[in-house]
């Protein structure tokens, strides 16, 4: 898994989410929700990821975290964990939460999907396709 592009694809979100304070829809393929949002508090944190995946953390790295979680709790992001084939869905959670872009974190088998949903959609979609 090639963590350094998904880094990119999360700090494009979370630099949105938290300057442009927009709401946005935050997909990857290969990592599940609890990773991404481990990554997310270690990009907004500083704490080593590594750190918050063995639960070795130091005082300072806790008060870090807590007020990181408290931001990202605050803030209107959604990450997704559907497949990309399930556009209904999709669509239907861009509608309904009023998502004004959205990151794509996907194998290049799935880019059909990602195609269409740009067509079907009016909002900007950043797609980083790993082949």
């Amino acid at each position: 898994m090639d963590y350094n592009l998904t880094n990119k694809a999360l700090i494009m979100a979370i630099d949105v989410l938290f300057k442009e304070k927009i709401p946005v829809l935050y997909m990857d393929s290969n990592i599940s929700n609890i990773e991404i949002v481990q990554i997310i508090i270690s990009i907004k944190s500083g704490v080593n990821l590594a750190k918050i995946k063995s639960g070795s953390l130091g005082t300072e790295d806790l008060e870090n975290m807590v007020n990181v979680i408290h931001e990202i709790y605050e803030a209107p992001m959604y990450i997704l964990d559907c497949s990309i084939e399930n556009i209904e869905l999709i669509k239907q959670l861009i509608n309904e939460k009023g998502i004004r872009k959205m990151f794509i974190d996907y194998e290049e088998k799935y880019k059909e999907y990602i195609d269409e949903i740009k067509r079907d959609t009016i909002i900007p979609i950043v797609a980083i396709i790993k082949k």
